[in-house]
């Protein structure tokens, strides 16, 4: 005869980390429970969760170390943004004084050829 796993409704164990969210924060920060694993048994106990440790241990890691919650969105998405760069230049021109960048083209069997690349006269050195 199995078991039955005991169900819980969707979104349940996330309800249960973020109603903690203020006194994990501050156990983490402030009390010293910097171990994931002994904070969670000084939660599960003192609330009586049902959540398991991985499950706690995944919303630990997004609030206590990245700071942000998950947002939607692709899995590899990151919080920092590269800086963008405005120099008033209008699109399509080069203001690039340094030498002639081409881009590779990595297509098997076809080989890269710096001369196939249109230079202008007055860059080559």
């Amino acid at each position: 005869m199995a078991i039955a796993k005991k169900s819980t409704k969707r979104g349940q164990h996330k309800l249960e980390f973020y109603a903690a969210l203020e006194e994990i924060k501050d156990l983490y920060h402030n009390k010293g429970y910097v171990v994931y694993t002994l904070l969670y048994e000084h939660l599960k106990e003192k609330y009586n969760w049902e959540m398991s440790y991985i499950t706690f241990n995944k919303y630990a890691k997004r609030e206590l170390v990245f700071g942000t919650p998950k947002t939607g969105g692709s899995k590899r998405s990151s919080h920092i943004e590269a800086p963008k760069k405005d120099s008033g230049v209008a699109a399509g021109e080069n203001d690039n004084d340094g030498p002639p960048i081409a881009k590779a083209n990595f297509r098997v069997g076809k080989k890269f050829n710096l001369h196939t690349v249109d230079i202008p006269e007055d860059r080559i050195l």
